[in-house]
């Protein structure tokens, strides 16, 4: 066995820390309204909340101009009816960023008066993690090719898309880092 070098231990040590990270690593973050941000008007943040999937540790991120805007989290009840009184959590600080710890519905509205009446809300479902299993389906689209690099020898390999959630397993996760590990060291 070849002697480890400095690069080979800092490799290591990264390998272990992504490892660590467990279901973290594939958190997503997602900016409420995308370009647009948390505004009245020309976003329907109930078609932009159904075009995303959520998972236990992604993070929201609620761009607003803290003079007119700020994000309330509510009941459903509260929701419905657009009232920000006792809320669950109050936020006005222009760049509000939520990360989703539990499953389950959650609710975000302006509490500026006419705002969430006028459409500035949103219900977020909230997914847990799936756990690793079968693959889904092919895509019917070939998937891009990239290169896999064999100690300095390239080969072009086509490999099917897969969510990153889907891959989020710890036994998984931990198989693929010692392959780098055991594949770099020797």
């Amino acid at each position: 066995m070849k002697r480890m070098g400095v690069g080979n231990g800092v490799f290591i040590v990264l390998m272990f820390v992504v490892m660590a990270q467990g279901e973290n690593v594939w958190a997503l973050e997602y900016n409420v309204g995308d370009s647009t941000g948390w505004i009245v008007g020309p976003v329907n943040y109930t078609i932009w909340a159904a075009s995303n999937q959520f998972h236990v540790g992604d993070t929201l991120v609620f761009s607003y101009d803290k003079q007119f805007h700020n994000v309330v989290e509510v009941t459903k009840e509260k929701y419905d009816k657009c009232t920000s009184a006792a809320p669950l959590a109050y936020y006005n600080d222009g760049n509000t960023t939520v990360v989703l710890k539990k499953q389950g519905s959650h609710y975000y509205i302006c509490g500026f008066p006419g705002h969430c009446v006028a459409g500035q809300k949103v219900k977020i479902t909230v997914l847990p993690l799936p756990a690793a299993g079968p693959s889904p389906p092919p895509a019917p689209a070939p998937s891009p090719p990239f290169v896999v690099l064999d100690k300095g020898n390239s080969k072009s390999n086509t490999f099917p898309s897969v969510p990153l959630h889907q891959l989020a397993s710890a036994p998984l996760l931990a198989a693929l880092m010692w392959a780098l590990i055991v594949f770099h060291l020797f």
